[in-house]
């Protein structure tokens, strides 16, 4: 029997299977959404609900739950809207790092 892995979607705040979910992360200023391979360090989820992608865009939420130094593109965010429409699988992106601070 296996464990169910649930996690938090950051424009909602509710619970959800890993499966029902856009898992984001980052890794050498690049952000991959979705990717089926395995990359340490930290993520960020969202549901499919247009609505917490966009909360999550307008309060800043993705940035501040990688807990990283970045800024993410309008381009990145159009991504996020195709794949919340969808379903894409595996996609990465280039990110601007944001300096001092």
């Amino acid at each position: 029997m296996t464990k169910e892995r649930h996690r938090l979607c950051i424009g909602c705040y509710n619970l959800y299977n890993v499966n029902e979910l856009i898992k984001i992360k980052v890794n050498n200023n690049k952000i991959f959404i979705n990717p089926d391979f395995y990359l340490s360090g930290r993520s960020a989820y969202l549901c499919y609900n247009m609505e917490c992608m966009f909360k999550a865009k307008k309060n800043r939420k993705l940035e501040k739950s990688l807990k990283n130094k970045i800024k993410i593109s309008e381009n990145a965010w159009q991504t996020l809207i195709r794949v919340l429409e969808t379903r894409e699988k595996n996609l990465s992106l280039t990110l601007e790092r944001i300096e001092g601070n």
